[in-house]
């Protein structure tokens, strides 16, 4: 597989995964809003600074209320992060692999695409947002199905994985961020801690499989433990960070980007995380996503930005040592 080909499918991977992550983190704003009472404002503007898209925010000249940051997020074709801009770009990445992908897959991502294009200017009410944003999750569920139910074990879905996981990784600790950081007011934090925990774990889908393993009330300690740390439940970064070591021992070239996992599974690991102190926990995570930054430039180094004759050579030798 030509670098650039790899490259685009780990695009196309992360893409899709963060236009789930991204209606994830939206919904649950709007479960929030849903479950607290009328009187209690959210900071709109927290869901930007999460995404690190304060700058590109203040340079539209938006304002942090609802209306400015939903459509920013969502329909905002100047932000390359918008739910709009990722399912381009992801849809633009399949294309260019299109004849390598199963027609199902592509098929799916395209509906995706035109979904997305075709609903989202109708979406104005706060029930109609949340049901556009269960719908984009339900659809992007639907291809991570043709994904595992299409694609043989190779090279292909070595970093089609890859870039699901780490991705995931990286959206799973921003949602984890969305209540650690000042979403809500500091009194209502208090009040409505196991409600907003609560959303935090449903926007997840992870309600249930929290209950059934942790066995415990909703509390702010064992959530953050579960979402970070937990070793089963597949939205974890734990479980992510393990499917991505899973996915690099496949490829050849693994080194660099093993040895920098590694260490970030051991800081995991290693990190004592106290959820009653949100600004630890928001520190924690901020550091977190800055490590997924190097592994990501490690993957860079090692697969796409390289003479194509190395790969050769590496694939040839990987053989080499499977035979």
């Amino acid at each position: 597989m030509l670098s650039r080909v790899a490259e685009n499918i780990y695009w196309m991977a992360r893409y899709l995964e963060r236009a789930e992550g991204g209606a994830r983190m939206m919904a649950t704003s709007s479960q929030m809003l849903f479950d607290l009472p009328r009187e209690t404002p959210l900071s709109w503007g927290t869901m930007v600074d999460i995404l690190g898209a304060g700058e590109k925010f203040a340079e539209l000249e938006f304002e942090p209320t609802e209306r400015d940051v939903t459509q920013f997020l969502l329909k905002e074709t100047r932000f390359p992060n918008s739910l709009a801009s990722v399912v381009r770009q992801a849809r633009e990445n399949a294309r260019v692999c299109r004849d390598i992908l199963p027609g199902e897959l592509w098929e799916g991502i395209n509906d995706l695409h035109y979904f997305v294009g075709e609903t989202l200017p109708r979406v104005r009410s706060r029930s109609a947002r949340y049901d556009f944003l269960q719908q984009v999750i339900s659809r992007c569920q639907q291809v991570e199905g043709i994904v595992h139910g299409t694609l043989s074990r190779n090279t292909l879905y070595s970093f089609m994985m890859l870039g699901q996981a780490l991705e995931r990784a990286d959206m799973t600790s921003r949602i984890v961020d969305v209540r650690s950081a000042n979403l809500l007011p500091k009194d209502a934090a208090d009040i409505y801690s196991s409600l907003g925990w609560m959303s935090v774990l449903q926007s997840l889908s992870a309600y249930e499989m929290y209950r059934h393993e942790v066995q415990v009330r909703i509390r702010g300690q064992a959530v953050v433990q579960f979402l970070l740390r937990g070793t089963r439940f597949p939205r974890s970064c734990h479980f992510c960070l393990s499917c991505v070591e899973t996915s690099l021992t496949q490829l050849p070239r693994a080194e660099k980007p093993l040895r920098r996992l590694r260490e970030i599974i051991d800081r995991l690991e290693r990190e004592h995380l106290q959820a009653d102190n949100l600004d630890s926990v928001h520190r924690f995570v901020d550091l977190f996503q800055q490590e997924l930054g190097t592994l990501h430039e490690a993957i860079t180094d090692s697969y796409f930005r390289f003479d194509r004759n190395d790969w050769v050579h590496a694939s040839r030798a990987a053989a080499t040592q499977q035979a």
